[in-house]
């Protein structure tokens, strides 16, 4: 599906990859809002995505993809594998409602430059898709930032293997399982855990948990709409 929009002098050219026609529609007024921003491509499969940026001439194709995980057939860690190949400039975004536990690693090995978990608070969204046409580096991983800026003071920087370890054990994980989770020893988890801890300002482990639920929760009031479905099937490594 193509979007057809009136010219936008200097604006960045976005392709979106989602099954859900919602979460499509929605990105697309989100950015629709934003004059930095212009939706040239809507596809709710991975292959879709992949044969329109064959027909793409060089001066059409996207400089961002924001690429949902979960899809029927084809999923967005491979797809994330063959755009890289295809379009190695082009700035992928993982925009997901798994976990930052879940497939934060994945995505990174397949190259994505950013991994977004779907409940982002919308402003936050629109300034880090921003901030992404200056990136190169690791993957930029702003699962539930808009969460964290709520929870923390001005000096907020959990790198994302805080992020990671902070998720896993607000779910009720225990230092040992995260170890095996992450192929790493509980002696590394715990110093993460301790990090996370200091960088939230928390007085302990049940605090830092605390402050991040209950500023997903409050997040979660003025965030990115839901879809009416998770990303659940995702099993691959």
């Amino acid at each position: 599906m193509n979007s057809h929009h009136g010219e936008r002098h200097g604006a960045r050219r976005v392709m979106t990859v989602d099954d859900d026609c919602a979460v499509r529609l929605s990105l697309r007024q989100i950015l629709d809002r934003d004059e930095r921003f212009v939706v040239v491509s809507e596809h709710a499969r991975a292959k879709d995505a992949i044969h329109k940026l064959t027909d793409m001439p060089a001066e059409q194709q996207p400089h961002l993809v924001l690429l949902d995980i979960t899809m029927p057939g084809m999923d967005g860690i491979e797809c994330c594998c063959e755009l890289r190949a295809r379009i190695p400039r082009t700035v992928i975004a993982m925009f997901t409602g798994r976990a930052v536990s879940d497939c934060f690693e994945p995505a990174r090995l397949a190259g994505a430059d950013a991994y977004i978990v779907k409940g982002t608070a919308t402003d936050q969204l629109v300034r880090t898709l921003h901030l992404l046409r200056h990136h190169d580096g690791e993957c930029l991983c702003v699962a539930e930032s808009g969460a964290l800026e709520s929870a923390k003071q001005a000096s907020h920087e959990l790198t994302a293997r805080e992020i990671q370890v902070l998720d896993y054990i607000s779910r009720g994980g225990i230092y040992k399982e995260a170890a095996e989770h992450f192929r790493c020893t509980e002696s590394n988890i715990k110093k993460t855990m301790a990090r996370a801890i200091s960088h939230l300002n928390a007085r302990s482990k049940d605090h830092a948990i605390r402050l991040w639920l209950e500023a997903v929760r409050r997040v979660q009031k003025d965030t990115f709409p839901p879809t009416g479905r998770s990303d659940t099937n995702y099993t691959k490594p």
